[in-house]
Order: C-alpha cells, then sequence, then structure tokens
C-alpha cells in the first residue's frame, strides 16, 4: 500500500477504522498484511469475501484503491466479485 502517496486526513482515518469481525480483510489490506490476509481467506469459515464498509466499499476495491495488487490477486483468487457494485 502506499500510504505515502495519501493526504495524511486519510491515514488518520484509516488509522482508526475496520474494527468490527465484518472488517478483517479490510484492516490486513490497510497494513498491507498479506500472510494474514491469505490465511483468514483459507479459513473455515472464511470472512464475508464482498462485504461492503459503508466508507470503502468491499475488500477488493479497497485493495485497488490501496495498491496493493497481491491483496487484489489474493482476492479474485479467492473468488471476490469484481463486478460488485457498492
Amino acid at each position: 500500500m502506499r500510504k505515502d502517496l495519501m493526504p495524511e486526513e486519510i491515514k488518520f482515518h484509516l488509522r482508526d477504522d475496520f474494527g468490527s469481525a465484518d472488517e478483517v480483510l479490510h484492516a490486513c489490506i490497510r497494513d498491507d498484511d498479506v500472510p494474514q490476509l491469505r490465511q483468514l481467506l483459507r479459513a473455515s469459515p472464511a470472512p464475508d469475501i464482498n462485504y461492503s464498509h459503508p466508507a470503502f466499499g468491499p475488500p477488493l476495491h479497497f485493495a485497488s484503491w490501496c495498491g496493493n495488487l497481491d491483496a487484489v490477486d489474493l482476492l479474485l483468487a479467492a473468488g471476490a466479485d469484481a463486478l460488485i457494485v457498492s
């Protein structure tokens, strides 16, 4: 993730968000924690891969927005809906 390219107010907001169990994939993407993301996607039951955060949309959109291509690849391989509208 290229946090160095984000405005300070966005960095601050990202630090304080993603506290619920539904948002765990978003937190991994935010933290650029690809190994943890991979582990969560393999878990049974896995978190909702298409859960849409009210501000940031589904994990796939968020990973793309963050420039986290490894996360994008993992999410698509795990079955994330590439055509979902948030």
